[in-house]
């Protein structure tokens, strides 16, 4: 209970950022109404939250940063389809300090050599978000259709990573699973916000993030 309320406070910061950049702002460009003091905030709650003293902490990190990295994701993503550069780049620093405190929690639950291996994976997997992203802002199928196949890659990957870090505690096809719905729902959000459905992209960005806090979980077992 306690760390799904963590997750609710998470998502009221998030949301707060998104509150002067939403559907009738993100989408112009040069908008200058960029909130940088909540990502800030955001930043301070990742880096809290990847400092753990207990296994449950550890747990509770990952919940939390999982699913705080679902939304900065889709705010992301979203500054590429509506072109607002700015805002993109404080959703960037954040998921940056996401990625950092989640790849700390990593290195207390499985040691550094998997943090390094979990940290590329992830890279790679916001890079190719990031593509996905670019090419739905030009309607470019030729560039979506590619970002797709490497965002299911990925989640292949990260499913064989995790088994491999768990000692086989944690089945690879059941790791992939979770992360391919979790990327089938970001792709699905920035589908629905090119096609300027506010209201299915905000319906998808919850789910999304609902899901990651659950994988969060699954994540935090020791090896």
């Amino acid at each position: 209970m306690r760390s799904r309320t963590g997750l609710v406070a998470l998502v009221t910061v998030v949301l707060g950022v998104a509150a002067g950049c939403g559907p009738d702002t993100a989408g112009r460009p040069g908008s200058s109404s960029v909130p940088l003091e909540p990502d800030r905030q955001v930043m301070r709650l990742a880096a809290a939250i990847a400092a753990p003293t207990s296994p449950r902490q550890v747990r509770a990190g990952f919940e939390q940063l999982l699913g705080l990295h679902a939304l900065l994701a889709v705010r992301q993503m979203r500054s590429l389809v509506a072109t607002a550069p700015a805002f993109g780049q404080v959703a960037g620093v954040a998921l940056q300090a996401n990625t950092d405190g989640l790849t700390r929690l990593v290195g207390s639950a499985y040691g550094g050599a998997q943090a390094d291996g979990f940290t590329k994976l992830w890279q790679r997997h916001l890079a190719d978000l990031s593509a996905y992203a670019k090419g739905v802002a030009g309607h470019d199928r030729s560039a979506t259709q590619p970002a797709r196949g490497l965002l299911l890659a990925d989640a292949d990957a990260d499913g064989s990573w995790l088994a491999r870090a768990s000692k086989g505690r944690i089945r690879a096809s059941d790791a992939a699973a979770g992360v391919r719905m979790q990327v089938e729902e970001l792709m699905a959000q920035a589908d629905a916000s090119a096609a300027s459905d506010h209201a299915r992209a905000y319906q998808i960005e919850r789910a999304a993030s609902e899901h990651m806090f659950t994988a969060g979980a699954g994540l935090a077992r020791p090896a």
